[in-house]
């Protein structure tokens, strides 16, 4: 009877380790349990559920109508130095398109408001540094730092549209300097202009010539200096510039795996 006790506990031990070696470590999957892909992941429920089905639908339809994949994920918080290296990282392991076609993503780590715009592939022409910073000034500056998710995403939906559009009509967006050529030509226009009436008005007036001392300006014995004193004039004060909290790190970099990506990074 103990044998046949001893036996039974034995294969229940063995069947329950069995079990236990045959469950599946699920990893993060862009890939739904009805195998469809999604592009937007809201691990921190900043979106209600039909905010997330029109965020998911605005960026799968940009991913399909130019082939690559445009996403959004937020998180609480992130390990590693760099954010942008973590970002990468995720949209790696997530499965997204590698190179050549790529694909962007916006990530969030909502501890300490980050955000991360990091691009791969042909992705790297149309959301270049340029691109990024346009649409960090209207994502970040207008919804992300007032906490407004849902148009902040949606909005990059429609600025990624926009730049995708741009670099395969083979003209990827680059800042505009019209506005600023003009404002530099009008501003030098007035400083000639102003310079030669200034120069004009002193040539009608009778100067008299210089000269190191005063004293034709002071009567002889006149003037009785009886008390000298030192008094302190100027002072030399060096500012340096405090990094804002919204300041961005930009430029080229490789995820872990080493494929290479660019991206910018800041707070909200």
């Amino acid at each position: 009877m103990k044998g046949l006790l001893k036996k039974g506990i034995v294969s229940m031990t063995s069947v329950i380790i069995c079990l236990l070696l045959s469950v599946p470590v699920f990893a993060e999957s862009a890939i739904s349990a009805s195998g469809e892909k999604v592009y937007f992941i809201d691990n921190e429920n900043l979106c209600t559920a039909d905010e997330r089905l029109k965020v998911n639908e605005a960026l799968k339809r940009v991913s399909e109508k130019y082939g690559m994949d445009v996403t959004v994920y937020d998180t609480r918080y992130y390990n590693g130095s760099d954010i942008r290296v973590y970002a990468a990282d995720k949209y790696e392991e997530l499965g997204y398109q590698s190179a050549p076609a790529g694909g962007v993503m916006l990530f969030l780590a909502t501890e300490d408001r980050d955000w991360v715009i990091v691009e791969t592939g042909e992705a790297m022409t149309a959301f270049n540094s340029d691109a990024r910073d346009y649409i960090s000034e209207i994502v970040v500056d207008n919804y992300l730092n007032n906490d407004n998710f849902y148009e902040a995403y949606i909005r990059f939906a429609e600025l990624s549209d926009e730049m995708i559009g741009m670099e395969q009509a083979g003209t990827p967006y680059k800042k505009p300097f019209g506005g600023l050529l003009a404002t530099a030509i009008a501003l030098f226009v007035g400083v000639v202009a102003g310079a030669v009436y200034s120069q004009s008005l002193k040539s009608r007036n009778k100067t008299v010539r210089f000269k190191a001392g005063a004293t034709d300006y002071v009567r002889q014995n006149s003037m009785h200096v009886n008390t000298s004193r030192d008094f302190f004039l100027y002072s030399n004060v060096t500012r340096t510039e405090r990094a804002n909290s919204s300041d961005s790190n930009s430029g080229d970099f490789s995820s872990s795996s080493g494929s290479s990506f660019s991206g910018s990074s800041g707070k909200y």
